[in-house]
């Protein structure tokens, strides 16, 4: 009987360990809009708007070098 109790409380820790580490991972963070307002985005989803708007600025970027 012992065995099992130990058992059911090492799932319950792991459980406990995923949780917090997901929570932590989706944590969203404050995110200034240069004085218009804040927002609250996840890291991930900063990461990929980041990635997005620098294609789009430098998009034209190589062609005007090479010309």
């Amino acid at each position: 009987m012992k065995k099992i109790e130990d058992l059911e409380r090492e799932i319950h820790n792991l459980k406990s360990l995923v949780l917090v580490r997901e929570n932590a991972f989706f944590e969203k963070k404050l995110v200034s809009l240069r004085g218009i307002g804040k927002l609250s985005v996840s890291e991930d989803e900063l990461e990929e708007a980041i990635e997005k708007a620098k294609k789009s600025l430098f998009a034209g970027v190589e062609d005007a070098v090479r010309d």
